[in-house]
């Protein structure tokens, strides 16, 4: 399957919707300090996945993020870069809800949190989200992390480890009172 790509003034890549599973996905890429910073999305706005690779060239790493969904085809937009539509609002005023990596320009991007971070374009009010899916991914491509009882628990019923880990990560944000984002479908 061929996918779409086009390159935005800024030099980020974003691709075209492609069907993956029964649900329709689309990346960004984005030549950052260590890297390129890809980051797949439901159409929704909701991260799936979020990876950085040591290659400084987005047309590289992309193409080899996709390989096992479709031949990647760039072209040159020369076009402001469209920010990620939210699905959501803000839950205090109602405002617009962006993605925070999208306020900056790539090159000004020195570090990324591992869990998606978003800002009401109002208020400025901070949200996090992570999905089951990321979350889950996060934990099996990093199981050196977790002892061996943790382990044992998510080979048992990795539905309830999922669960557990994001009751974790709500109190820690809700500690720096940054709320958990509710993205819709």
């Amino acid at each position: 399957m061929r996918i779409e790509a086009r390159r935005s003034d800024d030099g980020r890549l974003t691709t075209g919707k492609y069907p993956f599973g029964e649900e329709t996905r689309f990346c960004v890429a984005e030549e950052i300090g260590s890297g390129t910073l890809i980051t797949e999305f439901r159409v929704n706005g909701e991260v799936l996945d979020q990876v950085c690779t040591g290659n400084k060239d987005a047309d590289a790493a992309l193409a080899e993020y996709l390989k096992d969904r479709g031949t990647l085809h760039i072209s040159e937009s020369g076009s402001a870069y469209e920010r990620v539509k939210v699905g959501a609002a803000c839950i205090k005023c109602g405002g617009r809800i962006v993605r925070e990596l999208d306020l900056k320009p790539p090159r000004d991007i020195a570090s990324v949190p591992v869990i998606p971070m978003f800002v009401c374009m109002d208020c400025k009010s901070r949200y996090y989200a992570l999905t089951d899916e990321y979350l889950g991914r996060l934990v099996r491509e990093n199981a050196e992390l977790f002892g061996k009882d943790e382990i044992g628990e998510r080979e048992r019923d990795e539905r309830a480890f999922v669960n557990t880990l994001q009751e974790y990560v709500i109190r820690i944000f809700a500690s720096k009172r940054i709320t958990r984002l509710k993205i819709g479908n």
